[in-house]
């Protein structure tokens, strides 16, 4: 792997960790507007997009992380398969 596409996998393997904890932060505040009861008031309605919008969010920088570790591998393997 070259350095930039480390340095890229290294940047969206950060982002992703940045999104868990803001997931972990949404899920702590849906859950205290859950044991205040507010179940019908914006804070508990805000959590719940700012989870949807994580899940979101953390799929998409998975997908990026994957594509960059496939095409790193696809390279590895075609520059393997030069060398033969």
């Amino acid at each position: 792997m070259n350095d930039l596409k480390k340095q890229k996998l290294e940047m969206w393997e950060k982002k992703l960790a940045e999104a868990n904890s803001f997931l972990v932060d949404a899920l702590k505040r849906k859950s205290e507007a859950m044991n205040v009861g507010y179940l019908s008031e914006n804070a508990y309605k805000v959590a719940i997009e700012e989870i949807e919008m994580c899940h979101a969010r953390i799929s998409e920088i998975n997908r990026i992380i994957n594509n960059l570790k496939t095409a790193d591998e696809d390279n590895q393997s075609s520059s393997s398969n030069k060398n033969s």
